[in-house]
């Protein structure tokens, strides 16, 4: 069996590929996550941007129980598409060289296309779903002065009151002006993830017995196997979302 390269980027096939077995799964593809590739990767933007939960509070939300899958083959070759999906986006969102950029066909929002619209709101809705395993850490950065704007912006679309609200967004130049910062947005927000968390790393290195620091998760040995599964160590992983070497 051939080793895979957790760095190569998902391909557009693979990407198809990856919703398709998704929506495979046993139980169904349902819940919070249900939806397109897109709103997966809205959904792993958010989770290495900020405080990184364990898998085990985020990987069901998209794998489900993969004793339950149809096959372990199918349920293998989800996980590592996945896992090399969020190893991708974290590079991307590090200043890696294809940059950072959301899968929807820009031509469409020139058209005010209902279905980029839809796909435009799977990312945001992904996006917020991936911020509920850690709530209360997020709220920080939601609350910064320099991000409300952001959060506003990704908010509305992912959740938005009335269907007013919604025409008023398809109706204006609002809903261009939103999609093309949408990326920009994500970068925003993990860079201003990256100092904070990089300093809550280092006090509570240097008072692991005072109990007001609090860790968003527990502390991972630079060497270590990540925990998202990728098979490389945590600094040449996801690691590398947070900390700039």
């Amino acid at each position: 069996m051939n080793a895979v390269n957790w760095e190569i980027p998902l391909s557009h096939p693979e990407r198809d590929e990856l919703e398709a077995l998704i929506s495979m799964r046993n139980p169904p593809f349902s819940g919070l996550m249900k939806g397109s590739i897109t709103c997966i990767h809205g959904f792993l933007t958010s989770i290495v941007s900020g405080p990184i939960p364990p898998p085990s509070e985020w990987l069901p939300l998209i794998i489900g129980d993969a004793t339950q899958w149809e096959t372990e083959e199918r349920a293998e070759r989800a996980m590592t598409l996945l896992t090399r999906f969020l190893t991708g986006i974290a590079s991307d969102l590090d200043g890696g060289d294809r940059g950072f950029s959301i899968p929807i066909d820009r031509r469409g929002a020139l058209h005010d296309s209902e279905s980029t619209l839809s796909l435009a709101q799977d990312w945001c809705r992904g996006y917020t779903f991936g911020m509920l395993p850690r709530e209360r850490d997020w709220q920080t950065a939601v609350e910064a002065p320099e991000l409300k704007q952001f959060f506003f912006s990704i908010l509305l679309l992912a959740r938005p009151g009335t269907a007013e609200a919604l025409d008023s967004i398809k109706a204006s130049e609002a809903f261009a002006e939103i999609f093309d910062q949408l990326s920009q947005y994500a970068v925003t927000i993990n860079e201003w993830w990256q100092p904070r968390l990089e300093a809550s790393s280092r006090a509570a290195s240097a008072s692991p017995n005072v109990g007001t620091v609090r860790r968003a998760t527990p502390k991972i040995s630079p060497n270590a196997p990540c925990p998202c599964g990728s098979g490389k160590k945590h600094k040449r992983c996801c690691a590398q979302a947070r900390t700039k070497i």
